[in-house]
């Protein structure tokens, strides 16, 4: 005798994303919330890393090149935190850094 295969069929996908629709509807402000605070740190560390740019060129045009290098350096870590939180949403494993507090 053979074991009754369940059919995959449109009604039943439906179904299964209408059930998971209203498991998850409670966690939207969180995940509102979540993007928000994301965004807005990575628009802050874009700010940061704007401001040492700009730091980085004022010095190498007095002729500090060790001062324009640590505005350098310091810019490249504020992108690659802005860059963190902007996609930090979409991986849970990973925190969102809100000035350097982990949400």
């Amino acid at each position: 005798m053979r074991i009754p295969r369940p059919r995959l069929t449109l009604r039943w996908l439906l179904a299964a994303v209408a059930a998971a629709a209203v498991l998850t509807f409670d966690q939207a402000p969180e995940w509102t919330r979540r993007w928000r605070a994301c965004q807005a740190a990575a628009a802050r560390r874009e700010g940061s890393a704007e401001m040492y740019k700009k730091s980085a060129e004022s010095s190498e045009r007095r002729g500090l090149p060790a001062e324009a290098a640590f505005d350098r350096q310091k810019e490249a870590i504020h992108r690659e935190a802005a860059r963190r939180n902007r996609w930090a949403f979409f991986d849970p494993f990973r925190p969102c850094v809100l000035d350097d507090d982990v949400y």
